[in-house]
């Protein structure tokens, strides 16, 4: 399979910085190269794709939204899982349910997280980073 790189880096860019569907992340990509020209560089392309989103933004052909799959967890499970000392761990723990209503709503897990064919084992032995010596 061939990939175009460019595009796949204007699709990642949509998503996670203008919360654009895949679809919708593709097609801006693609009107973004075709807009900048062979020659541009990386600058070009991200103006380009900016350009590109806000006026289709504007003429209501893109949609923003649904830019990342839902995440497993909720929003205080979350919380606890980022918190990175002890006693905030231990802060975290006392937040009750009620407290935190203002989060938003955990959307529905779809049922291909529960595929233990799709879990990944990343290999944590593995130093990956040659300027990360003996660190975690």
């Amino acid at each position: 399979m061939e990939v175009n790189h460019t595009l796949l880096m204007l699709i990642g860019y949509g998503r996670t910085f203008c919360g654009l569907p895949i679809d919708d992340a593709y097609a801006v990509g693609k009107k973004a190269i075709e807009i900048a020209g062979k020659k541009a560089d990386e600058i070009d392309l991200i103006d380009a794709f900016e350009d590109v989103w806000g006026a289709s933004m504007l003429a209501g052909t893109i949609t923003e939204g649904g830019n990342t799959p839902p995440h497993p967890h909720d929003w205080k499970t979350r919380s606890l899982n980022i918190a990175i000392k002890e006693q905030n761990y231990a802060d975290a723990m006392t937040i009750k349910d009620m407290d935190i209503d203002d989060f938003p709503k955990q959307e529905p897990i779809p049922e291909r997280y529960k595929d233990r064919g799709l879990i990944a084992q990343p290999n944590k032995k593995l130093n990956r980073r040659p300027w990360d010596k003996g660190g975690d």
